[in-house]
């Protein structure tokens, strides 16, 4: 009551000033002191109603009204607002304000949907290789939510993924096996949805087998190395090359197919190497052309299916001369003769269950080189091929086979000699040991930049040699001179019985002959081969350069009247020379020389 009393009295007296024109508007504790004519003098506050937003980002709206104070009011009204709290303050008439409190709240509470491709998928991996790779977003859910999405992303619940979480499965890698993926969905209101699939990837397919070199008969098989295996059909692959050696490490291969289907297995092993075509000739020599022509005329059939289809070296699936041939001028490195071999695969492969009915002696049945498998759904096993290596008839490509060390060699003679620069020597050959003999090989190196060969002349008839179907001058720049002969029935011939003339002209002389010129093993085996293709060593014989040859040997010997030469100083080498040279010289006879220089 004395509050009350004491307002009213307050009210009177700024009424009375007001009256007498001294008022100010004033804003006094809960109240503002009321101009003339104003309100009621009630204390200034605000009030506010809104509604809330539909979703975040979305305006809400909030009414400010005011009571109290003086009129008229700022601050007052309908306004858009965000979703949150805020603060409005009202202002009247005399300045007074007061403020109120609005909270704007989101009444989105509809969590997004999510919806995950279908529930359980199978795939198989991609081709050539043992992984699904996810084209483009195909794996992805379809979102959807009435305020919008803030993030989608996946995790693996099982399986091996990679990566293992991300916005997109787009290009993620699956192994082989059952994956489950969990898709979470957030909206922009912090509302999550989820969902799972699970995609099986079907797992890759094993093909294994091995490549058994020429039939496989030995009782420890040898496989084929350095082979390349094809796989083709609905995914493709490879392996090679094999490796060498007895099986089972030797010649395995194991391919990889990523799909059920038909698939084709092809071995492939054709390996050129120039200038010598060592892999190409491997196990090739004159004793295949040897048995071969025993073939043909009946002397030794070859029973053996597998020694046919070697000695069809043009792939004509017939046995006659020209397959010989082609042997020889292959041994000389006839272009042509290579050729042939390299277009026709140097190695064929026949699937080991293959049936090869005989038809006739020349005639080879028809028969599949690559294995086809018309319904791939598991892995497999036990896909062998034999390996036949073309023109290896007498099989000697293993390298296990060596000639007989004991057997007594194939020796060709020569005379040896000073070479003297610019002379032109004829070099006659002679032959020792030569007992039944069917054929032979030999590579005769020389260094080009001391001997040009200039041609090769036939002396003997007795084998029937041929200045260019027995030798083969492809490699000549190069410094060798390659000879090989074959027939079907072995010849013996006399000791030192000449058969061809070699010419040269010397172009850096001061050496002897038997240094110049040798055999090269390393080119080409040298070797001989008798009736029932037993293999001997080719040797080169040089008779001492003093013209005469060993004394065990001059009773036999038709150059035994050779007389010895005189007394000759060679040529020092080299030269010219910085602090030290070589000077040779020859004696009529043996001695024991002395030797001095002047300067």
């Amino acid at each position: 009551m004395i509050q009350k009393r004491l307002l009213q009295a307050s009210f009177l007296f700024a009424s009375l000033l007001a009256a007498a024109g001294q008022l100010r508007a004033q804003c006094m504790g809960p109240m503002s002191v009321p101009i003339a004519g104003s309100q009621t003098g009630l204390a200034l506050t605000a009030s506010e109603t809104h509604v809330d937003a539909l979703c975040p980002g979305v305006d809400g709206s909030a009414t400010i009204s005011a009571t109290g104070g003086t009129g008229p009011y700022m601050g007052t009204g309908t306004f858009p607002q965000m979703p949150g709290t805020h603060v409005y303050t009202v202002t009247d008439a005399n300045s007074c304000t007061t403020t109120v409190e609005v909270t704007i709240a989101v009444l989105d509470n509809t969590p997004p949907s999510i919806t995950c491709p279908i529930l359980n998928l199978s795939v198989l991996t991609n081709p050539g290789a043992c992984t699904f790779t996810v084209p483009g977003t195909a794996y992805d859910p379809v979102v959807n939510d009435n305020c919008g999405i803030a993030s989608v992303s996946y995790s693996v619940v099982s399986g091996s993924v990679s990566p293992a979480t991300g916005a997109s499965l787009a290009g993620a890698v699956f192994q082989a096996g059952s994956h489950t993926i969990e898709w979470k969905v957030t909206d922009l209101t912090g509302l999550m949805n989820t969902c799972q699939f699970t995609l099986e990837v079907a797992p890759c397919l094993s093909i294994t087998g091995h490549l058994i070199w020429n039939g496989g008969s030995a009782p420890n098989p040898t496989g084929v190395g350095e082979a390349m295996v094809f796989l083709s059909g609905p995914s493709a692959d490879s392996d090679g090359p094999t490796a060498p050696g007895l099986i089972p490490a030797g010649g395995a291969y194991e391919l990889t197919a990523t799909t059920n289907g038909a698939y084709t297995i092809t071995p492939v092993k054709n390996i050129i190497d120039p200038p010598f075509y060592t892999s190409l000739l491997n196990g090739v020599d004159a004793g295949d052309a040897t048995a071969l022509q025993r073939h043909l005329v009946g002397l030794d059939t070859l029973t053996d299916m597998y020694r046919r289809i070697a000695g069809d070296c043009n792939k004509s699936s017939t046995l006659s001369t020209l397959d010989a041939a082609i042997i020889r001028q292959a041994i000389l490195l006839n272009p042509a003769a290579l050729s042939i071999l390299k277009n026709t695969r140097s190695w064929r492969f026949v699937p080991v269950e293959t049936a090869l009915p005989f038809i006739d002696l020349y005639t080879l049945p028809p028969f599949e080189e690559t294995r086809f498998l018309p319904s791939l759904a598991g892995d497999i096993s036990g896909q062998d091929f034999y390996g036949i290596k073309v023109g290896d008839v007498v099989e000697t490509a293993n390298p296990a086979i060596r000639p007989d060390p004991d057997a007594k060699p194939l020796v060709w003679r020569v005379r040896d000699r000073l070479l003297k620069t610019g002379q032109t020597i004829n070099l006659d050959f002679s032959v020792e040991n030569f007992t039944d003999l069917a054929a032979f090989q030999y590579a005769l190196h020389f260094n080009p930049a001391q001997l040009q060969f200039e041609q090769v002349e036939i002396i003997g008839n007795s084998l029937g040699l041929d200045a260019s179907g027995n030798f083969g001058q492809y490699n000549i720049q190069l410094g060798e001179l390659r000879a090989v002969w074959s027939v079907a029935q072995g010849q013996t011939l006399l000791n030192y019985t000449p058969q061809f003339r070699l010419r040269f002209k010397v172009l850096d002389g001061g050496m002897k002959l038997s240094e110049a010129l040798s055999i090269n093993p390393a080119s080409m085996n040298p070797v001989a081969y008798t009736s029932v293709l037993s293999p001997r060593e080719v040797q080169l014989k040089f008779v001492d350069y003093e013209n005469r040859r060993p004394v065990q040997d001059r009773d036999e010997d038709p150059t035994s009247d050779l007389t010895a030469t005189d007394f000759e100083l060679l040529q020092n080498r080299p030269n010219p020379f910085s602090d030290r040279t070589v000077i040779g010289f020859t004696l009529p006879e043996p001695a024991q020389p002395n030797c001095g220089y002047s300067t």
